[in-house]
């Protein structure tokens, strides 16, 4: 049946990927997907913070992005940042202060009101346009735009994962 043989391919052409990378080996995905990716951003760099929900979320996202399910991939990538906001509840904060820590940290080194102009314009685009919501008023992302929304938000969140697991393991060098 077709849903068991693309996703059967799907598995493979993973480990193909996976072996590719753990090869040194580089491989041209864009001749594939139509489109230039960031291999790194989608298999090297996996999630691995103290929230396994968030995990999940992004993991998911990038599976069915690679599936070519880029609509859904975009909305768990949108609800993965918006969780992500949350990351500090358990200390005490609320959702924009908690936010702006996490801006604090990528901030290290950089410039705080570039990240955060980025935090806000991310969440007024998946506010504005049909990403977190589907009301009629909502704007339809081009499957262009997609593609570059989605590795826009991808990077911010890898960058922030980079940040989250210096502050959860301050011992480990990641930089």
């Amino acid at each position: 049946d077709l849903k068991d043989f693309q996703k059967e391919a799907a598995i493979e052409f993973k480990q193909f990927i996976e072996n590719s990378i753990t090869a040194n080996e580089a491989f041209d995905l864009s001749s594939v997907l139509d489109m230039n990716v960031n291999i790194e951003l989608l298999f090297d760099n996996k999630a691995d913070t103290n929230d396994i929900e968030l995990n999940k979320l992004i993991e998911d996202s990038k599976d069915r992005f690679v599936s070519n399910d880029r609509q859904v991939a975009i909305e768990k990538l949108w609800d993965a940042f918006e969780r992500l906001k949350t990351y500090f509840l358990n200390e005490g904060l609320k959702k924009n202060l908690s936010a702006e820590k996490i801006v604090n940290l990528v901030s290290e080194d950089f410039d705080k009101n570039f990240m955060n102009e980025e935090f806000d314009k991310l969440t007024k685009i998946g506010n504005d346009y049909r990403i977190r919501h589907h009301e009629t008023n909502r704007k339809e992302l081009k499957p262009v735009h997609l593609n570059y929304f989605y590795f826009r938000m991808l990077a911010l969140i890898d960058l922030c994962l980079v940040y989250l697991k210096k502050e959860e393991d301050p011992l480990e060098d990641l930089f």
